[in-house]
Order: C-alpha cells, then structure tokens, then sequence
C-alpha cells in the first residue's frame, strides 16, 4: 500500500516509468500517503464477516483510475468534476483521496477507497462490486469468477453512463473493439454530435418550461382580474352617473380577454414545441441505446472470438503432445 501511495504522489525512486515526474494535485481528500496507516488501524480494531480477525494477506485499500485521452477534445474541468461526482455518490465517506496525474501520456484520476468499521466488521466487500458479487455467488470457482467479471463491467457501464455518456465518449476504445483509426474517429464524432444535440434539446426544453410557468402566472393573473372586472360589472357602482368609466372598465375587460386569449394560443404553441420535444429525446434515446447495443454485441463477438482461439490453442497443443508420445514409443521400442 505505501508503494503504491508514493507512486501516486511522485516520491524519488517510486516513479521510474515517468520521464519528468511533475508534482500531483490532489483533488479530494487527504494524501494517499497516510492512507496505509488508518486502512491497518481499521483492520486491527475489526473482524470479518465470520468474526474472525483480519488476515494479514487480506486486502485492505480499494485504488482506481480514470482516464481521459490526450487527443480528446472533451471539456477537461467538465470531465474532473463529473468523475469526482460520480465517485463521491458511489462510495460515500469511505472516498479518501482523489490525485491528478498530468505527468503521462494521458491525464488521469487516482482514487482510494477504505472500507469503514461497521459493528465491528470490515470487509472489502462493502466498496468493491466484483468481490461484493463474488462472495454472493453460490455457485464454483467458474461461476464466481463470472459473477467477479460481470460486476465490473457493470461497475464501467454505471461510469458510462453517469459521466462518460453525457460527455460525448464512447464507451469502448478502438483496441478492443478491433477499429481503425477512421472509423474510431466516425465513433468519437458521432457520440460528440449526439451529446451536443442532447445539451441542445435540454436547454430548450428548460427555456420551453420557463416559458409555460410565466404564461401560467399571467393566465392566473387575467382570471384574477376578470373576476374582479365582473363583481365589479354587477355592482352598483355602475349607473347612468358613472356610464364613462364604466365604458373604460368594459373596454379594459375586452383588451384583457383578448390578451388572455393570445397568451393562451401562444401557451398552446409552446406546448406543441414541448411534445415535439419529447418526440425527438425519445428517438434520441432509441437511437443511443442501438448505439450501445452495437458495442455490446461487438464486445461479445470479440469474447466469444477470443474464446474461439483459446480452444485451438488448447487443441493444437493436444494434439502435438499426442504426436510426440508416439513418436516417443516408436522410438524407443525394443
């Protein structure tokens, strides 16, 4: 844990794979170099699930990173805040520390997590989603790798979708998904038309909802004061004595009714602007989700391709060690 807290924060003889380490930043929390201490001081005053003292070999300090890279020309302080956000409502207060890396090829977030004491257990479990779903399982050791594997995918996909998404990145790189740097760039500008376009429609609709709200008040407003205007009709105050003001309160009454009648169409055009709207973040929605479909299915294409090889491999290793025991037994026959 202390080798990897001094990496984090560039101490001499921690960081040769850096060319000119540059100072950190620290962008939340306390220095990872003082985490090693409180995870052990955590552990010792705790048990584990079973009552049973913390093994020595145990894992106490939960470390991640997120990336963004260099060519990328997402809203950088748009991506740091984002990212600090999602990790503060997925760990809580076990969030301890949170550094900045901007001394490699691509810039990026180291984060620590330490399990809290919790009557009087501490356990891994209760931070990291692959060991919570492993534990969970009941099935063998193939089995719960699987479980292990599939919560961390789902643990990406939640990124994906709360940060990476909503800033116009996709959500696998050109590597995995055996691309070309032309079309991984038709991917990047696709996700960047589509996260513009989803920023648009959402200014609109705020505007589209301010409007509704004003046009309310005013409509509430007309009603007000034509309730007043016809108490005030049917009183008597309006005799012959007073037939000028009562000609200039009737004359106000048709110019509010016919105020409340144009706010009333245009209320009514805004509201078509609203539906037109939803229509048009539903197809959004739609075609977003066929997007992601499509890096689903690729992902499961290439897994299955990898699988695929894996058995030749196996198969042709087989078969080559079947050879060489006849060829051993021919050998060596008397």
């Amino acid at each position: 844990m202390q080798s990897v807290a001094n990496e984090a924060m560039r101490v001499d003889g921690f960081c040769p794979h850096v060319y000119r380490p540059q100072s950190p930043q620290i962008l939340l929390g306390i220095d990872p170099r003082n985490l090693p201490q409180i995870a052990l001081e955590r552990s010792q005053k705790a048990r584990d699930r079973k009552g049973r003292k913390i093994r020595k070999d145990a894992p106490l300090l939960l470390a991640g990173v997120i990336s963004v890279g260099s060519e990328s020309d997402v809203n950088f302080r748009e991506f740091l805040k984002s990212s600090i956000d999602f990790l503060r409502r997925k760990y809580g207060i076990n969030l301890m520390s949170a550094v900045l890396h901007l001394d490699e090829e691509h810039p990026h977030i180291h984060f620590y997590v330490i399990p809290s004491v919790t009557d009087g257990c501490f356990a891994m479990s209760e931070i990291h989603d692959g060991i919570r779903a492993r534990n969970e399982c009941k099935g063998g050791y193939s089995k719960k790798a699987h479980a292990y594997k599939q919560a961390m995918r789902e643990f990406q996909d939640s990124y994906y979708e709360d940060v990476g998404s909503k800033l116009g990145l996709t959500r696998l790189g050109p590597r995995v998904q055996r691309l070309t740097r032309k079309k991984w760039k038709a991917q990047q500008k696709q996700a960047q038309a589509f996260i513009q376009q989803h920023r648009k429609l959402n200014k609109q609709r705020r505007e589209l909802t301010r409007d509704e709200a004003v046009l309310a008040i005013e409509k509430q407003a007309i009603k007000q004061q034509e309730s007043e205007l016809t108490t005030v009709t049917g009183a008597s105050f309006f005799s012959n004595k007073h037939e000028k003001k009562n000609e200039y309160l009737k004359k106000q009454l048709n110019k509010l009714q016919q105020h409340n009648s144009d706010l009333s169409s245009e209320l009514d055009e805004k509201q078509q602007g609203i539906t037109k709207l939803h229509r048009e973040m539903k197809l959004l929605k739609q075609e977003h989700q066929a997007y992601q479909n499509k890096f689903d299915a690729m992902s499961y294409k290439l897994e299955l391709k990898d699988q695929f090889i894996q058995q030749l491999k196996l198969k042709t290793g087989n078969r080559y060690e079947e050879k060489y025991t006849r060829n051993q037994q021919c050998t060596y026959q008397p």
